[in-house]
């Protein structure tokens, strides 16, 4: 029997902020296997955690 892997989407959003260190530790806490986000590069180079693209 295959195991069940068990998503923190952009963290615990659900319990915090989507996205945010604070929402990371606590998917972890909660025993979560992996925690899916998205990056965008902005314009002049930055990295950010968002999911929507930006104008």
């Amino acid at each position: 029997m295959s195991k069940t892997i068990i998503w923190g989407h952009r963290g615990a959003g659900f319990r915090d902020i989507e996205n945010s260190m604070s929402s990371f530790k606590k998917a972890v806490k909660i025993g979560v296997d992996g925690i899916k986000t998205e990056a965008q590069l902005t314009n002049d180079g930055e990295i950010i955690l968002q999911f929507y693209p930006f104008a």
